[in-house]
């Protein structure tokens, strides 16, 4: 009885090993670099990302960049201008991009344009050092 049940199972996987070994199988929707390209896309997505031109400081949007205009130099970070910066502290460091930084001078600062009182506080020609890489 044993060898029966054997040889039926023998046949039945051979039988099915063809059947999967003929079918006109999709591999391009099998390929592993699709698939985990799709899963990391997907998980990348669910993280929190950082805005390009925002400024933090404790985990908080303090100001903004205007027109992401802003330059790298050796030694530091150039900002023609920064706006809705009410909230920032210019004595602290703060982080920007990849760059951890800190205001070394500040050419303008205007507290409140009448014009554009919505921006709040707008610092322009800002140097900025940089501290570190985040």
């Amino acid at each position: 009885m044993q060898i029966f049940i054997k040889i039926l199972l023998t046949i039945f996987l051979v039988y099915v090993t063809y059947r999967i070994w003929e079918v006109d199988i999709d591999v391009t929707k099998f390929r592993p670099d699709k698939f985990f390209k799709s899963k990391t896309e997907e998980l990348i997505s669910q993280i929190p990302q950082r805005e390009k031109n925002a400024i933090y400081q404790n985990d908080s949007i303090v100001a903004r960049v205007k027109n992401l205009s802003f330059r790298e130099e050796s030694n530091g970070m150039y900002f023609d201008q920064l706006e809705y910066s009410n909230s920032l502290n210019i004595e602290k460091e703060f982080e920007f991009q990849k760059y951890i930084l800190k205001i070394i001078k500040i050419e303008n600062l205007i507290n409140m344009s009448s014009s554009e009182s919505h921006k709040g506080r707008i610092l322009q020609q800002v140097y900025c050092s940089v501290i570190r890489k985040r």
